[in-house]
C-alpha cells in the first residue's frame, strides 16, 4: 500500500505539470510550441504507466475479511459520455453532465445507496469500495465518494428547493474550462445586446445596417465537495440511516451553492452576485438607520431592475 500511496504522489506532481504547461500555452496565445507539445505528451504517457502500475498493484492485494455482499452487476455509462459543448437539456445531473435523461448512471454495484453507507460503515473489506475512494486505488485516505446514480439523485433533490440554479442559464462542460460566445451589451444607449436596434420606417425607406459586437465569457468550472461523518448510535437508532444523511447532504448542497452564487470570491468558488462587477447599487435614503430596508429602497431597486427580469426577479434580504 505504501508503493501505491508513493504512485498516486508522483501522478499528482505530473498532472501539475501538465496543467502548467497548458496554462502557459494558454496565456501565449492558446497554441502549444513542440517543446511544450513534447513536454505535455512525455507527462501524459508517464500518468498512464502509473495508472496502470496502481491498477496492477490493487489486483494482487489480499484482503483481510472476506466480501459480505456478492456485488450487484454495475451499472456504468458505456456510450455516453459527459462531452456536451451547449447548453444543458436541463437542470438535472443527467441533463447537465450527460445531455441525456435517459442515460444510465454507475452505481458502483450497489443496489441503493442504503447498501453503499452501511457497507462503508462495516469496515468489512469490499472491492466496489475501490471504485469510490476519493484517493485513487487507496481507500483509506480521504473517505469515499457517494456512487455517481445516487450523488445525482442529491442533486436533483437539492435543485427544488434551491434559489440561483433553477432560475440560472447552465451550460454543459466536458472540461475545466468553456468559452461561450454573448453579445456585448454593456452600452444600452443607442441599441440592445451590442448592436441589435430598432428603427420605425415609413413605406420604401432602408433601415440602417447595424453590426452587432460579441465577446466571449470564459467558464472556469469550481469543485463542491460535502464531508460527512456518522457515529455508530446514528446508524443504530430508529430512523433510515439513509433517510437522514441524504437529507441532510441534499440541504447542505443546496445551501453551499446558493451562498457561493449569492456571496462568492471567485477565488477557488463562483463569483457571486454581490461580488460581481455588473453589481447595480441602489443607495440608501439620506436619514435612514442602519441595518434597516424602507419602502422607498424596494422602489428604488425595483426602479432599476430591467424589465425583461419582472417574472424571474427574486428578492434576497441580507443582514450584514
Amino acid at each position: 500500500m505504501r508503493f501505491i500511496a508513493d504512485l498516486v504522489h508522483e501522478k499528482k506532481q505530473l498532472v501539475e505539470k501538465a496543467e502548467a504547461i497548458l496554462q502557459e500555452a494558454e496565456k501565449a496565445g492558446g497554441s502549444l510550441t513542440k517543446e511544450q507539445e513534447r513536454q505535455f505528451n512525455r507527462y501524459t504517457d508517464k500518468i498512464k504507466s502509473i495508472n496502470e502500475s496502481i491498477d496492477e498493484e490493487l489486483l494482487n492485494i489480499r484482503t483481510s475479511e472476506p466480501i459480505l455482499n456478492m456485488p450487484q452487476k454495475a451499472v456504468s455509462p458505456v456510450e455516453e459520455t459527459k462531452t456536451p459543448v451547449t447548453k444543458a437539456i436541463s437542470k438535472s445531473f443527467r441533463g447537465m453532465f450527460y445531455g441525456n435523461e435517459t442515460v444510465k448512471l454507475n452505481n458502483n454495484g450497489f443496489h441503493s445507496m442504503d447498501e453503499f453507507l452501511k457497507t462503508l460503515h462495516s469496515g468489512r473489506a469490499d472491492n466496489r469500495l475501490i471504485n469510490t475512494s476519493m484517493v485513487e486505488g487507496i481507500p483509506e485516505f480521504g473517505g469515499y465518494s457517494v456512487p455517481e446514480e445516487y450523488g445525482a439523485f442529491l442533486m436533483d433533490k437539492s435543485l427544488e428547493n434551491e434559489i440561483i440554479r433553477p432560475r440560472a442559464t447552465v451550460w454543459a462542460m466536458g472540461s475545466e474550462t468553456k468559452k461561450v460566445p454573448a453579445f456585448d451589451g454593456a452600452d444600452r444607449t443607442n441599441h440592445l445586446f451590442g448592436g441589435i436596434s430598432g428603427e420605425w420606417l415609413e413605406e420604401g425607406q432602408t433601415g440602417t445596417r447595424k453590426t452587432a459586437k460579441l465577446r466571449l465569457i470564459q467558464l472556469k468550472a469550481k469543485k463542491l465537495a460535502c464531508f460527512s461523518q456518522a457515529s455508530n448510535e446514528l446508524i443504530a437508532d430508529g430512523m433510515s440511516f439513509e433517510e437522514m444523511l441524504a437529507g441532510a447532504l441534499i440541504k447542505g448542497l443546496g445551501w453551499y451553492m446558493d451562498y457561493a452564487f449569492i456571496n462568492g470570491t471567485g477565488e477557488g468558488q463562483p463569483l457571486g452576485i454581490i461580488s460581481d462587477p455588473a453589481l447595480i447599487t441602489v443607495n440608501k435614503e439620506v436619514s435612514q438607520e442602519p441595518a434597516t430596508i424602507t419602502y422607498q429602497n424596494v422602489v428604488n431597486m425595483f426602479s432599476r431592475l430591467a424589465p425583461s427580469c419582472f417574472t424571474n426577479a427574486v428578492w434576497l434580504p441580507i443582514h450584514r
